[in-house]
């Protein structure tokens, strides 16, 4: 209760483990809570939900004495710059790209590289009324590789756990994200000499053109 009127301001979904206390406090078990069921009230997170009352507020802002600017809007960039590194360091850039296909060439040997692009959170491009604060860099359909005439389907990356090796969302059974920094296994494909990887990338961006650093700190103390 918070001046007559039903508040909830903290609700344990799972992560009261990574609150920080400064003083001798003891946690009693207690089984974790969930949104849909526990809520005081729905939670809502669409953006046609809470940008127009993010926009009223921030506007009502610029109305109270000694308010802070907004920033300036960033600039925003389309290009994923996506290429590979090798596990000996080696970079290696595009061969050619039709379409959504980007084909690279691999030197005999490599049974891994990794897919480096630009990444970004879409809250920070879009806005913070978009409840999307995953790290993405670019949304891979089919994987390919061509070795001494033999095109094989790789696949590996899909078995990958969330959030593992770079590997983020799957909004399909057979495409997923990366996070910018992607390791893609190649198993043998590269065994008996060089081959040619080709991504499909389906979707790529916006990215912001001066990448921001942050952190998601979580910390109480009491």
């Amino acid at each position: 209760m918070a001046n007559g009127m039903l508040t909830e301001s903290y609700l344990d979904t799972g992560n009261r483990r990574n609150f920080v206390s400064d003083g001798n406090v003891v946690t009693i078990g207690a089984k974790a809570k969930n949104w849909a069921e526990h809520a005081a009230v729905p939670l809502g997170t669409a953006r046609h939900v809470v940008e127009p009352i993010w926009r009223v507020l921030a506007a009502r802002a610029t109305q109270v004495a000694g308010h802070i600017s907004a920033p300036a809007k960033p600039d925003i960039t389309h290009s994923h710059g996506l290429h590979l590194v090798t596990p000996a360091g080696t970079v290696i850039r595009p061969l050619r790209a039709m379409g959504r296909n980007i084909s690279f060439m691999l030197p005999a040997g490599v049974e891994s590289v990794r897919l480096v692009s630009r990444s970004a959170r879409p809250c920070d491009v879009e806005g913070p009324f978009v409840d999307k604060r995953r790290v993405l860099g670019v949304l891979l359909g089919r994987v390919t590789v061509l070795s001494a005439g033999t095109a094989a389907d790789i696949t590996a990356h899909l078995a990958q756990e969330d959030g593992a090796n770079g590997w983020q969302d799957m909004p399909q059974p057979t495409t997923r994200w990366t996070d910018g920094n992607a390791l893609l296994p190649l198993g043998t494909t590269t065994a008996r000499g060089p081959a040619l990887l080709t991504v499909e990338v389906l979707q790529a961006g916006p990215y912001l053109a001066t990448p921001v650093a942050f952190t998601l700190p979580v910390a109480a103390n009491g």
